[in-house]
């Protein structure tokens, strides 16, 4: 699920608020986590600790130009190395990411 249409200061407003612990609630637009998020639908995200992160939980990252949720297919803990995480969107056709 792409967050589209977000400018780098909403990208930049939403990572700070963030990383100081607040919510953020905005409207996703995409298919890729259908039927669980549809395009258009409100979603509220909260900052969480990657320790605390599940296998089945849709989580939020970020990359250069765009927002994405997608579920935690599986979580490599790497040892002392922080987690590594592979991502997939819920619709049929979505690839799986890596994400650190």
């Amino acid at each position: 699920m792409t967050i589209a249409r977000m400018t780098k200061t909403f990208m930049d407003v939403t990572a700070e608020l963030l990383e100081r612990g607040h919510k953020v609630r905005f409207r996703a637009e995409g298919g890729s986590m259908h039927p669980a998020i549809r395009g258009g639908e409100a979603i509220v995200v909260e900052p969480v600790a990657p320790a605390y992160i599940q296998t089945g939980e849709v989580v939020l990252y970020r990359t250069a130009e765009r927002v994405i949720a997608h579920r935690v297919i599986s979580i490599d803990s790497g040892g002392d190395a922080s987690p590594v995480f592979t991502l997939r969107g819920d619709a049929a056709g979505s690839a799986e990411e890596l994400v650190e």
